[in-house]
């Protein structure tokens, strides 16, 4: 705050450094009559001039007398208020030693700096009130702004009890919708095998455990009445929606890229992100992918796994992808080097020796 600044020194206009005591000049003759400035500034001048004479040399000479001329100011213009602001101070035996400060020229020196002391305006006393308002506006804002959050949370929790309620329906309809159809399916199959139509009804069977009946999941029934056959991948349309998937090209952190990897948060969709497609259609539907960013994901993705398992820090592992420019071959390399993924073996022809 301004009054805390100021009181430090620090003027709110501009933001710079004021201390009153500073503005009172002190005369060049009590300058010299300290035991500093007996010596100092007849050796910088001296200095100074063997330096122009030399091409600018002996410049630290220069800069540690010319501090020895600024401390020699700040020396009898604190002393002065030292004075003034403690008097018990008085009898500190440097002022006794001193000649200095029993001279006629410091005593008038102190009181006008005595002057500018007392008569200055205490900051702190007189911005509080303008201080004081502001706070107060502060808080109300504030205050309006708490309501404003509790409201909106409020409004968040009922939106989501309510959505979950819904959830909870639907799910409840679709169970039955799929316990019904499943059921339909069976009593067709049922009438087949009456009917003496075998062969028709285990290929029903299959149909019904492969592909399910509007989404729903085969029955213990099922699978023992059908023989085991292998998964059958479905190569549908959903496929070519597949083939026309991007991935991203350089994701900004490691939570974005495991997110598109497993289909979470912003890359949720029904096949389940990468993985989930992997699993629906093999490789088959990523043949229009770029190979390298592709390997290069993977093996991030099993490296993250592994640092995982091992107990490692997560955000050790994005702060050097961030440190590798989100780069994938660069980050590659470094965790290569960190021993979470394999080198590859170099290509190249192997050259036999021969007898």
């Amino acid at each position: 705050m301004g009054p805390i600044r100021k009181l430090a020194g620090y003027r709110s206009a501009n933001g710079c450094y004021f201390n009153t005591r500073t503005v009172v000049a002190v005369p060049e003759e009590l300058l010299y009559s300290t035991p500093i400035g007996k010596w100092c500034y007849t050796a910088y001048d001296d200095v100074m001039e063997h330096s122009q004479l030399n091409d600018g040399s002996n410049q630290t000479a220069v800069e540690v007398l010319k501090f020895f001329c600024e401390l020699n100011t700040i020396y009898i213009q604190d002393a002065a208020a030292m004075m003034i602001l403690y008097p018990e101070q008085c009898n500190h035996p440097m002022f006794k030693e001193v000649p200095v400060f029993q001279s006629e020229l410091f005593r008038q020196f102190k009181d006008t700096m005595q002057d500018l002391l007392i008569n200055e305006k205490s900051p702190l006393d007189a911005n509080l009130e303008a201080v004081l308002p502001g706070i107060s506006r502060w808080q109300s804002v504030n205050h309006q702004a708490l309501m404003g959050v509790r409201q909106t949370v409020d409004q968040l929790s009922t939106n989501v009890v309510a959505g979950f309620q819904k959830i909870a329906e639907d799910s409840k309809a679709q169970r039955e919708a799929s316990d019904r159809n499943l059921t339909s399916a069976f009593v067709n199959v049922a009438h087949e095998l009456l009917a003496g139509k075998e062969d028709m009804a285990v290929a029903k069977m299959r149909r019904v455990e492969v592909e399910g009946e509007t989404g729903c999941q085969p029955t213990a029934l099922a699978q023992q009445d059908t023989p085991q056959v292998a998964p059958v991948r479905n190569n549908g349309p959903n496929i070519k929606r597949c083939t026309s998937y991007r991935m991203v090209h350089k994701h900004k952190s490691l939570v974005s890229m495991w997110n598109e990897w497993h289909g979470l948060q912003d890359f949720e969709d029904k096949f389940g992100g990468i993985v989930g497609r992997n699993k629906l259609y093999g490789k088959k539907w990523r043949g229009h992918l770029n190979y390298q960013q592709y390997s290069r994901t993977s093996r991030i993705i099993k490296a993250i796994k592994k640092h995982s398992e091992e107990g490692g820090n997560l955000a050790d592992m994005d702060e050097w992808y961030r440190n590798a420019n989100c780069s994938l071959p660069n980050y590659v390399e470094v965790l290569q080097t960190k021993g979470l993924i394999p080198k590859k073996a170099a290509r190249g022809k192997v050259r036999t020796s021969s007898n």
